[in-house]
């Protein structure tokens, strides 16, 4: 979702019967790509505290903690 400065990222997800196969992943570099063609320098999305598989896979992207509320986590990713 583009914004002014930013493109948010709204849902990602993926069945749990294809979970492990590099889906997610791949979402997220579509994500990112697609960021970077539009001109945009930042990506941003929230995910909620109890998936912790996804702060997993957003941390190891690249994407860096930047605040929390009662429920969600909030990350931001540079593109380069």
């Amino acid at each position: 979702m583009p914004e002014d400065e930013y493109m948010m990222i709204a849902n990602v997800a993926v069945h749990p019967q294809f979970r492990g196969n590099g889906l997610g992943r791949g979402l997220m570099e579509f994500a990112e790509a697609e960021a970077k063609r539009k001109g945009y320098s930042e990506l941003r999305l929230a995910t909620h505290l109890l998936l912790t598989e996804n702060l997993s896979l957003y941390s190891h992207l690249g994407w860096s903690e930047t605040g929390r509320d009662e429920s969600r986590i909030y990350m931001t990713k540079v593109i380069r």
